[in-house]
């Protein structure tokens, strides 16, 4: 990565955390706890598409995605062992059609998202995929709008910083030299 990659990365950043950071009374919000695991998730992107890069160019992502779901799947199951989902298994009347309503729904989408995000690594650079994340608050932005939630300058200022921050790190200046 380069500076102005950096850079970039920092500035879409900032507008994730602004949008984050948003209320739906008054605007800018306290703290949200909750707002770490979104950050520890953001991490696990970039890390996770750094190795796919370096370690799983030439792996067909058909191959290499069930591999990724195991490795995690593994982990969610250990922990719903250990939770009470077992017990509401059994005593919540609609919770086996549900469990196989999220399987169908995770399983399918998540496992087609991931073949194809791996197959964006694969083609572009690890930097370049990860930032397509960043597009996520952008997504919630708008479907806020069709549900007609209240919208500040904020959530504009914020999908701003984002695109500026993905502009910077996607775009060659390269391209302008050579056009012209």
């Amino acid at each position: 990565m380069n500076s102005r990659q950096v850079i970039g990365l920092i500035i879409g950043l900032a507008g994730a955390v602004i949008l984050s950071l948003i209320n739906n009374t008054s605007g800018i919000g306290t703290f949200n706890f909750y707002t770490i695991f979104v950050l520890l998730a953001t991490i696990c992107y970039g890390l996770s598409s750094n190795i796919v890069k370096r370690f799983f160019h030439n792996t067909n992502t058909v191959v290499l995605t069930p591999l990724q779901m195991f490795s995690i799947g593994s982990f969610a199951i250990l922990y719903l062992l250990f939770s009470d989902f077992p017990h509401r298994l059994v005593t919540q009347p609609d919770a086996l059609s549900s469990v196989g309503y999220i399987l169908i729904l995770g399983v399918v989408n998540t496992a087609f998202a991931l073949i194809l995000f791996n197959r964006l690594i694969q083609m572009t650079s690890a930097v370049f995929a990860s930032t397509v994340t960043y597009l996520i608050p952008i997504t919630a932005l708008i479907w806020g709008l069709l549900y007609r939630e209240k919208i500040f300058l904020l959530h504009f200022g914020g999908t701003v910083l984002i695109l500026g921050g993905m502009l910077l790190v996607n775009y060659s200046f390269k391209k302008i030299k050579n056009e012209s």
